[in-house]
């Protein structure tokens, strides 16, 4: 068994709040668990990426379009990578949540580093990427 390192993760209060209504349910009696696992998750999922090799996916984001510069930012982003991004559906969720489904196709590492740079956006809030295919 890996040796466990205690660390301290800020979390917004309706993120915790989804996460013990989801250990009551579920009969989970540790956060850290379910933090662990949600963590291993997301990293595997984006060290798919690392491996140089054309690929093709579903990058989805969630953001608060009334927050400072998000969607110019966001924007700006997406002009960047013309070549990588081969579609956009763009839903208006709430009054103030946006929910974009960006399909991509290219080298991972260029995926990788628009889904690293869409993350660094003051106001996103949900990213998840989702590999199809390698091709």
């Amino acid at each position: 068994m890996n040796k466990r390192v205690k660390t301290g993760v800020s979390l917004p209060e309706d993120i915790l709040k989804i996460i013990d209504e989801y250990m009551e349910l579920a009969g989970v009696r540790s956060r850290s668990k379910i933090l662990s696992d949600a963590v291993l998750s997301f990293v595997n999922e984006r060290l798919w990426l690392r491996v140089e090799r054309d690929i093709m996916g579903v990058l989805i984001v969630i953001y608060n379009e009334k927050r400072g510069e998000t969607v110019k930012r966001l924007l700006d982003v997406q002009h960047n990578y013309l070549g990588e991004i081969t579609a956009t559906l763009h839903v208006h969720a709430t009054h103030d949540k946006c929910l974009e489904v960006i399909l991509v196709r290219g080298k991972s590492i260029k995926i990788l580093r628009l889904l690293g740079e869409i993350q660094n956006i003051v106001g996103v809030e949900y990213t998840r990427f989702i590999p199809f295919a390698e091709i």
